[in-house]
């Protein structure tokens, strides 16, 4: 009973620093030291000699506007994305539609009525290593990763989120599901098809 005791209170704490770590991470990029780094594009001209286009996208769903509270962002214009790549920052909003999706498996994360937020913007930077943070400030999520960008291609960083779990009502097995109603927990970056 006291390992299971033990077990459950690391559990907590580690919890509790990851979400300490996340919010020093978004605090610590959320403002800009450089606006050099990246340039966003408009026009869709071929990027000159050294230069890649960097394609950013990400599509998540959270609960209706409030469902909890009516302070809370969820399902408003205030759910921003945040992309900070070697110390420039950029806040991007996401086109948003309210969805009514059936879950008729009980395993699809993104059943149910809620908001999906679309967000896309492309870059232009220099070719080479960049660390990028991206956050869900809203949702107290954060990852550093560190890129490699080769010139003469257009790259696409696809953000992907990794929702919470929910119990499950019905069916067999695992009683817990991933569930876009349980939040964000962190979000899966995969580089031109390849997981980082």
């Amino acid at each position: 009973m006291k390992h299971y005791i033990f077990i459950c209170v690391f559990g907590v704490v580690m919890a509790l620093a990851g979400c300490a770590e996340s919010s020093a991470l978004i605090a610590s990029r959320d403002h800009s030291d450089h606006v050099d780094i990246f340039r966003v594009q408009e026009e869709n001209s071929p990027p000159p000699a050294g230069y890649v286009d960097l394609k950013i996208s990400a599509v998540v769903k959270t609960h209706l506007a409030g469902f909890y509270s009516s302070t809370d962002p969820h399902g408003t214009d205030a759910y921003e994305l945040l992309v900070n790549i070697d110390g420039q920052s950029m806040r991007m909003r996401g086109s948003r539609a309210n969805e009514i999706k059936q879950d008729l498996t009980m395993g699809d994360p993104e059943g149910g009525t809620g908001t999906k937020y679309l967000f896309q913007s492309t870059i232009r930077l220099k070719e080479g290593r960049h660390t990028a943070v991206v956050a869900l400030p809203v949702e107290d999520v954060a990852v550093r990763k560190e890129l490699t960008l080769n010139a003469g291609r257009q790259s696409r960083l696809v953000l992907q989120p990794v929702y919470g779990t929910t119990i499950r009502k019905l069916g067999v097995g695992n009683p817990l599901k991933e569930s876009f109603q349980a939040g964000v927990k962190t979000l899966r970056l995969v580089l031109n098809g390849s997981d980082m």
